[in-house]
């Protein structure tokens, strides 16, 4: 920012110059808050359009939670806590998204994450089961500060911009989500390797 009380020509053009900078600041600040499909739909209008009416799509949706959370919840100092979700949630987050997919929303620990690619289902399954591979080995690699248990399914979902005026992102709904979060529930009662896939999401990979 330029400082100046200046109030003749320069200090108006000084003025301008700090409203822009501002603006800038907010477009990055915004383009790191919301999803790579939602900066994707804004960037082009027929885009926009069909998020809007919502639109239909085949994808591998994968759930992803750290087990027994409850008990760290209380057990783990609220700074100590949040550090290593975030730290959990980069790790997991890079993964599925260097794999071509999306992390479509993050619910406290918990990640939704989907996988769509144009070439059908069997490839959006080959997407996230690399996608899990890796997830695994850095686990393995002690890159995760929790454990994780992984659920995923395949199946039709409703595709759009959800929100409040101005306040909307895109994300995904319906049965095919839901499936995936119940298939990661019973994920989390296994005492290792905490991966569960449906048929569905193993079928054709």
């Amino acid at each position: 920012r330029i400082q100046t009380g200046r109030r003749d020509e320069l200090g108006q053009m000084m003025q301008a110059f700090n409203g822009m900078a501002r603006g800038l600041q907010e477009r990055e600040l915004m383009g790191e808050m919301v999803s790579r499909a939602a900066r994707r739909v804004a960037g082009d209008e027929e885009s926009l359009r069909r998020a809007e009416a919502g639109q239909h799509l085949q994808v591998t949706v994968m759930y992803l939670a750290v087990p027994g959370f409850s008990s760290l919840y209380d057990s783990v100092p609220a700074d100590e806590l949040l550090a290593k979700i975030s730290s959990q949630i980069d790790v997991l987050c890079g993964i599925i998204m260097n794999n071509d997919g999306e992390a479509d929303k993050i619910i406290g620990e918990k990640i939704l994450a989907y996988f769509y690619s144009p070439a059908g289902t069997g490839e959006s399954n080959r997407m996230a089961m690399q996608a899990l591979r890796l997830i695994d080995d850095a686990a393995r690699d002690g890159l995760l500060p929790f454990p994780v248990c992984v659920g995923i399914h395949t199946g039709d979902i409703i595709a759009g911009l959800l929100g409040i005026s101005s306040k909307r992102d895109f994300t995904i709904i319906g049965d095919t989500v839901n499936t995936a979060a119940r298939i990661n529930a019973k994920a989390a009662e296994l005492t290792d390797r905490r991966y569960l896939a449906s048929e569905a999401g193993v079928a054709l990979t």
